[in-house]
């Protein structure tokens, strides 16, 4: 029974992470395609930037452990008993969450990205800031470049629109003559739609950074309101972001500096960050 649960955890985990890889070669190969038809270095550099910064913040993700360890019981002082958690069998921090798929507590816990098999937190949340916002450049960039350089010919001008409608490309694949053209349309729906996804997850993850709330706190109620809040929306934002904002253009180092690993500092003015 253990084996069977244990397996069915795995297949949530990294299952749809799959995909996620699966996509991340498939636009590589088209980008690739695309590159040697048009043979632009401006087109070029944009595409090998996104493609960097993307697997170097990805590989962040992974490095950087949000493993919340617990915090040190002083003798003599009473502990809340809301903090403890009975999986881990520790009195976690503040806003630690237990993560059922990753088996552990999570520092400063935002959500589990299913997409990227892995929790996002204290340590980690800066890269996907980054990767989201770069997968979806990366994302609508491509389709765009898809579309110039396709040979779709529409016998009406809103037949194109059905490229932009939710399951419109399956209207637009039935029309298509050859396989590399309803290639070209799968391959420009899957961009467009997680290029448009990964920019709302973008915005939302900064909208939430600078209220210094997380999505779990947000989800349940549990954060404090803005009119409660003492640090502007740029303080929270770069108090909970982290090390700067260098990390935006920088992708080499975003993707190998070392985590804060289990040190917490706190903010005099907010005691909630973790």
């Amino acid at each position: 029974m253990a084996s069977v649960v244990s397996k069915r955890i795995g297949l949530m985990r990294y299952g749809v992470m799959l995909f996620s890889l699966a996509y991340l070669g498939l636009s590589i190969a088209t980008a690739i395609y695309i590159l040697a038809l048009k043979k632009s270095i401006i087109v070029t550099t944009i595409a090998i930037y996104c493609y960097i910064q993307v697997c170097a913040n990805w590989r962040a993700m992974f490095v950087n452990s949000n493993k919340d360890y617990g915090i040190q019981v002083e003798e003599g002082l009473e502990q809340d008993i809301h903090n403890f958690c009975p999986e881990c069998n520790i009195y976690k921090n503040k806003k630690s969450h237990h993560c059922p798929l990753c088996e552990c507590c999570v520092l400063r816990h935002d959500h589990h990205c299913f997409f990227l098999g892995t929790c996002i937190g204290l340590n980690n949340q800066r890269y996907f800031v980054i990767l989201c916002l770069y997968t979806g450049v990366g994302s609508l960039y491509l389709s765009l470049q898809i579309f110039l350089t396709s040979d779709w010919v529409f016998n009406r001008w809103f037949n194109y629109l059905e490229l932009f409608m939710p399951f419109g490309y399956a209207f637009s694949l039935a029309r298509t003559t050859t396989l590399s053209s309803a290639y070209m349309v799968i391959v420009y729906n899957l961009s467009a739609t997680i290029g448009m996804f990964c920019m709302y997850m973008f915005g939302l993850q900064v909208h939430l950074l600078s209220q210094s709330v997380t999505w779990h706190e947000f989800n349940s109620k549990t954060h404090v309101s803005k009119n409660q809040q003492i640090l502007t929306t740029w303080s929270n934002f770069t108090t909970n972001f982290g090390h700067g904002l260098f990390h935006f253009i920088v992708p080499v180092m975003s993707g190998f500096l070392p985590s804060r690993k289990g040190k917490f500092p706190r903010t005099k003015s907010d005691e909630r960050v973790y």
